[in-house]
């Protein structure tokens, strides 16, 4: 999602728009638990398990 948020804002034709797809993005990653996962992988020293989209 981070490279495709990128070569969108390249082609963005403002940075209006260029803000209102970063903003885009950052709400659907909130929506995977994909930060969840990271955070408790992180704090129990193991790999991260994820789960299927």
């Amino acid at each position: 999602m981070t490279k495709k948020g990128l070569w969108s804002g390249v082609d963005a034709p403002s940075l209006h728009h260029a803000l209102e797809m970063e903003n885009r993005t950052q709400v659907l990653g909130t929506y995977t638990g994909c930060f969840q996962e990271a955070a408790r992988a992180f704090a129990e020293k193991r790999p991260p398990r994820w789960q299927a989209l």
